[in-house]
């Protein structure tokens, strides 16, 4: 203590404050409490003592009187110390209450150093077990980023005191919180930097405060992209707020020019707005009330218009709302209405119709029975012509095959015959009964049911191929055949093939190209998964152009040099339909004939008809 403060210390004993002496130390020269009474008592006692051996000194006659002032003086002095350190043990307390209750964390800590002291709050927000543990860990480590440490420090050389500094403090456990730190700066009793504070966690707030930003700016996106107009107005003044949706509505070129504009001004009626107003106070709400409004520039829209009524923080009723733009959807169910209309009409008629139509199918049904019954005897008459047609063929074929043995006969007898009209007779017999034969093969299509089998083509055409080297040209033939795939796996109609087989390949001979030294026919077997591809190409006369959509008539003819009886194709073509088959023909006049039959390839246990 230097001697100016010792005077100013003595001065105060000696002039009674001994009490005013004692805080003078503790609060100015920041002495503690008990060694600042123990001075001044030392001080004290030192100046009475010189004042007893003065007086004694100088009245020695008088000191038991001083002496019983002196008694009395201390007397007094010791009731008022009683009395302050009564006074500072309950601050003591006081003080010791607040640090332990209060929610805050209170604490002390060296400039450069750890901590001095903390509460339990302080203990109990960084997730520690004790004080003690909580002073032997260094500041640093409570900080989520310890560089953030440096700059509370540094930046509070200048002021002295920092408040409410938002802070992201790392718990025991490694997980972080935010804090609110308000602290200043100050020095302990050996006259070192201390920092003084609080701290506040305010996790929870930065959450809410977060929510709060992102519930701000989701209403701002959606006043802003909504497309429904949001307003809020007075009950007898104008409007308070709109977004930009119900600006635009109105024809107004932003929320601050139509905030301008009196409520009742953009009704296309004035008294519309009143009407509801006067019902709204028992229900306190509307909702979607179709309304005219008027635009900026005089053009009204259907709007439907939600609203509720209630009161701003002043008690004023205000009205809270949106509207929408229905314009477009009255046009649309103005011509719904309409086109409602015309469907009714419409229906009626059709009513009217279908009565009509109703006594026609009734006359329907009665001719329908009349028609089948017709049919069902046509059917009789068509199976006993096909009767007629098959025995009268085979009854007018016995005696042509009786004759032509005979012309035969007589060719062995005669080495050379030289008889034109024997030749004659055996040319038209053989013409006749390849007409015959065709009219029997298409009496036998169009008659027996189909009857599916396992059917080696190959050998099929092997077959028909030998039952035709009776026909002219056919030693001048060179027939080549290709096969690929499972033969086995084909599955048809064997009658109906054989009969396509053989009108195809007799009409190779037949309209084989004479000037030709040798006349070919390749034929190619593919057999795929689920079908069978027949190709037939020549080399014979060809067909033209004009004719190839005829050749599968019934008793067409495409050439001059064609002799048969125009049956064979058109069989051929009902053949493979029946087959639910395809047939395709490409040729060229001259050049040659390229055929391909395409048929499926039947279930193994498909039924028979």
């Amino acid at each position: 203590m230097t001697k100016p403060n010792l005077v100013k210390v003595e001065q105060l004993i000696a002039s009674g404050n001994k009490l005013q002496a004692i805080r003078y130390l503790q609060n100015d020269l920041n002495m503690p409490l008990d060694e600042a009474v123990t001075t001044v008592e030392s001080l004290d006692n030192e100046q009475n003592v010189n004042e007893k051996l003065k007086e004694l000194n100088d009245q020695l006659l008088q000191q038991n009187k001083e002496l019983a002032e002196k008694e009395k003086a201390l007397q007094k002095s010791n009731d008022e110390l009683i009395a302050s350190q009564k006074e500072i043990t309950q601050s003591k307390e006081l003080i010791t209450s607040i640090n332990t209750n209060l929610s805050e964390g209170v604490y002390r800590s060296h400039a450069v150093g750890g901590l001095v002291y903390v509460n339990e709050s302080f203990v109990r927000m960084f997730g520690y077990d004790s004080v003690e543990e909580m002073l032997n860990v260094p500041s640093r480590e409570l900080y989520a980023d310890p560089s953030s440490r440096k700059g509370l420090t540094s930046s509070i050389q200048k002021d002295k005191y920092r408040s409410n500094v938002e802070v992201l403090y790392k718990r025991k456990d490694g997980s972080t919180f935010w804090g609110l730190n308000s602290y200043y700066l100050t020095k302990d009793d050996n006259g070192d930097a201390v920092f003084d504070g609080a701290i506040r966690d305010i996790t929870e707030e930065k959450k809410i405060q977060k929510k709060i930003l992102e519930s701000q700016r989701l209403l701002e996106s959606i006043n802003t992209n909504l497309s429904e107009g949001i307003y809020r107005s007075h009950k007898k003044g104008g409007l308070i707020y709109v977004n930009k949706a119900f600006a635009k509505m109105f024809g107004y070129d932003s929320p601050e020019e139509i905030l301008a504009v009196k409520s009742i001004n953009l009704y296309a009626d004035p008294t519309s707005r009143e009407e509801p107003i006067q019902t709204l106070r028992e229900d306190h709400s509307r909702s979607n009330e179709e309304t005219l409004f008027k635009r900026k520039d005089g053009s009204t829209f259907w709007g439907l218009n939600t609203y509720r009524l209630t009161t701003d923080e002043d008690g004023n009723e205000i009205y809270d709302g949106a509207v929408r733009d229905i314009t477009d959807q009255k046009i649309y169910q103005e011509k719904l209405n309409k086109l409602n209309a015309e469907l009714l009409k419409r229906n009626e008629e059709l009513a009217t119709q279908e009565k009509e139509l109703e006594e026609s199918n009734e006359a329907l049904r009665s001719n329908s029975l009349s028609l089948v019954k017709t049919l069902e005897e046509l059917s009789d008459r068509n199976f006993e012509l096909d009767q007629l047609v098959y025995r009268t063929s085979h009854d007018l074929r016995s005696p042509l095959r009786s004759i032509l043995g005979l012309v035969n006969l007589y060719k062995l007898e005669h080495e050379q015959v030289s008889d034109d009209y024997i030749l004659k007779i055996e040319d038209r017999i053989l013409k006749m009964d390849e007409f015959i034969k065709s009219m029997l093969n298409y009496s036998r299509a169009s008659r027996m049911g189909l009857q599916y089998e396992k059917v080696n083509i190959k050998e099929l055409i092997d077959d028909s191929i030998e039952g035709l080297e009776f026909l002219e040209g056919f030693q001048n033939m060179r027939i080549n055949t290709k096969v690929t795939g499972e033969l086995e796996k084909v599955i048809t109609d064997k009658l109906r093939l054989k009969i396509v087989l053989g009108n195809i390949l007799s009409n190779a001979i037949k309209y084989r190209n004479p000037e030709l030294k040798e006349n070919k026919l390749d034929i190619t077997i593919k057999v795929l998964k689920k079908s069978v591809k027949i190709t037939f190409v020549d080399n014979g006369i060809g067909i033209s152009k004009e004719y190839l959509n005829k050749v599968f008539d019934m008793f067409y003819r495409a050439t001059e040099q064609s002799d048969g009886s125009g049956l064979g194709m058109y069989i051929v073509k009902q053949s493979i339909e029946r087959l639910e088959g395809q047939i395709d023909i490409e040729s060229k006049l001259g050049v040659g004939t390229k055929i391909t039959v395409t048929l499926p390839i039947a279930e193994e246990n498909k039924p028979t008809d």
